[in-house]
Order: C-alpha cells, then structure tokens, then sequence
C-alpha cells in the first residue's frame, strides 16, 4: 500500500514483482474528498505498466461522482461491486449509473 508521495522509482521497482498492481482510492462517503486528479507517480504508473484504479466508494453516490469517474484516464475498477453502504432496491438511479460505467469498456 503506498500514498500518493510515493517515487515513481518505488512504484517501478513494485511493477518489476509480477504482481497484479493497481492504484487504490478509497472515498466511502460525501465527506472523503475526491481526488481532483490522481496523483502523478500512479498516472504515470498506470500509463506505462497498464496497472488499473480500485476505486471504492458508497455505490450512493455514483451519480454524483459519474462525471469524475468518466474523466480519468485508464481502467477503473469499482471495488465491492460498487459497495452500497445501506441497503439499497436494485432499481435505483446509482445502479444504473454503475451499468452505464460498466457499459463504457473500461471500467468494471
């Protein structure tokens, strides 16, 4: 697990493992900032080794985060199935947001 001051020197080191690496960003609620952009060392990771983002997040509040979601670059994976803190109807304007999200190819 490594912050967003991590080298880019250590991340290339951790790629060299043959793990499956990823970027994780947790914001499980409307309280837990978003990042406005991911950090550069994990940008450039994910770039040049095909590493994915494991986002997790309340799946409430997709809706509201759709549009950030959609603006970043790379594969997106959306921890625990979108994690819906509350229970929560199938039908609901957050899962189809999580199927549109799905539907786009690139993140799942």
């Amino acid at each position: 697990m490594v912050d967003d001051k991590v080298t880019e020197r250590a991340l290339q080191d951790t790629d060299g493992l043959s793990a499956e690496c990823a970027a994780r960003v947790c914001t499980c609620s409307r309280a837990a900032p978003f990042p406005g952009r991911w950090p550069t060392p994990w940008r450039r990771a994910c770039r040049r080794s095909g590493w994915h983002v494991q986002l997790q997040l309340d799946g409430r509040l997709l809706p509201e985060r759709e549009a950030q979601i959609r603006s970043r670059p790379g594969r997106i994976v959306i921890d625990h199935v979108g994690k819906f803190l509350s229970p929560s109807r199938l039908i609901t304007a957050a899962f189809h947001c999580l199927l549109r999200l799905v539907d786009s190819g690139r993140v799942w």
